[in-house]
C-alpha cells in the first residue's frame, strides 16, 4: 500500500504530462508486486478507484551553516551585553568603592567674628588600594559636627580626579558657613560616596 501511495504522489504531483497516467500492478514469478504506468504483460491488473491522497504537513528542517550553500558562515547570535557591576569579581567588573581608603582625617575650625563666618576644614589622605584600576573620580562626603552635636552638624561633598592605581594623595574638604551659637572644636566623619573606575 505504501508503494501505491508513493507512486500516486509522483503521478499526481509530478510534471503535467504524467497527471493522467495509469497505474498497473504486475506480479512477478516470486509473488512480489511491481508498479508501472503501463501493463508489463503477464499477470498485470490496472488499479482503479484508488483512495484519495491526504498531503502530509511540511515541516521545514533547520539547516546548519555548512548546508546553506552560500559559502558564508552565518555569525553566531550576539551574546547579551554584560553590564559591569562594581565589586562583581568578573574581568569586566570594576573594584568596589571600599578599594579607595581614607586615612589620617583631621578636622580644623576657623571662626572669623569680623566676617561672621565659620570655615571647617577636613584634611585626609585617599589611597587607591587596587593594583589595576585608576579611580578617575572619587567623591567623598564629610560630616562636620561638634562632639555633642548641638551647635554644629553640616555636610560637604567634594570630588578628586585621577587617583592612580596604588596612589596615596592628600585631599582637603572645606565647608564655609555662618558662626554657630557657640564656637567649639569639631569632628569630621568621612566616607566615599562614589568612584568612577577606568583601566
Amino acid at each position: 500500500m505504501r508503494s501505491i501511495i508513493v507512486l500516486l504522489v509522483i503521478f499526481l504531483f509530478g510534471p503535467a504530462p504524467f497527471a493522467e497516467a495509469e497505474i498497473w500492478a504486475c506480479k512477478k514469478g516470486d509473488g512480489a508486486e511491481i508498479y508501472s504506468d503501463r501493463s508489463l504483460g503477464g499477470n498485470c491488473r490496472k488499479l482503479e478507484k484508488l483512495p484519495d491522497l491526504i498531503p502530509a504537513p511540511v515541516t521545514p528542517v533547520p539547516r546548519s551553516r555548512e548546508e546553506t550553500g552560500t559559502g558564508i558562515l552565518q555569525p553566531h547570535p550576539a551574546e547579551p551585553e554584560q553590564t559591569p557591576v562594581a565589586g562583581g569579581g568578573r574581568k569586566i567588573d570594576p573594584p568596589s568603592y571600599d578599594m579607595v581608603t581614607i586615612h589620617d582625617v583631621k578636622a580644623t575650625p576657623n571662626y572669623n567674628g569680623a566676617l561672621g563666618t565659620a570655615v571647617y576644614q577636613a584634611d585626609m589622605r585617599l589611597v587607591n588600594e587596587d593594583a589595576d584600576w585608576t579611580a578617575a573620580e572619587v567623591c567623598v562626603e564629610v560630616r562636620f559636627h561638634d562632639p555633642p552635636t548641638i551647635f554644629i552638624d553640616v555636610q560637604q561633598a567634594r570630588c578628586l580626579e585621577g587617583l592612580k592605581s596604588l596612589e596615596d594623595r592628600a585631599f582637603t574638604v572645606v565647608y564655609i558657613g555662618t558662626i554657630p551659637a557657640k564656637a567649639s572644636p569639631i569632628e569630621a566623619e568621612v566616607h566615599v560616596s562614589s568612584v568612577k573606575w577606568v583601566k
